[in-house]
């Protein structure tokens, strides 16, 4: 798991909350939003492939955020969902080294307002 700063809540993505639905995620999620993070970071190592379902928790996650101001950054996708994540538009890159040796992350895209 990825350590967490000040201001900062990271809660895991996992291909297991494919299979049992995706009510422990929200759970997890709402729990974490509860404290009033400034940013919340979905930790991917646990994820294998960007399935529909993880795009969907993903979206989920953002608007969720969005609603609170919180931001949302995605931490140590492998390389396949990284890949995945930049050709479908999903993410942009953004390098956010702390200086303390923390791993490169990356920040999903703003959600549109209307």
């Amino acid at each position: 798991m990825l350590k967490e700063t000040a201001g900062e809540k990271t809660v895991s993505l996992r291909d297991i909350d494919r299979g049992s639905g995706s009510d422990d995620f929200e759970c997890r999620l709402e729990a974490a939003l509860a404290d009033r993070p400034l940013t919340l970071v979905l930790d991917m190592a646990e994820v294998e492939l960007l399935s529909s379902t993880i795009v969907a928790m993903l979206l989920w996650a953002r608007r969720q955020c969005a609603a609170q101001g919180v931001d949302i950054v995605v931490g140590r996708p492998s390389r396949r969902c990284r890949d995945a994540l930049e050709r479908t538009g999903l993410l942009r890159v953004v390098s956010t080294g702390s200086g303390h040796g923390s791993q490169s992350r990356f920040g999903l895209a703003p959600a549109s307002v209307h």
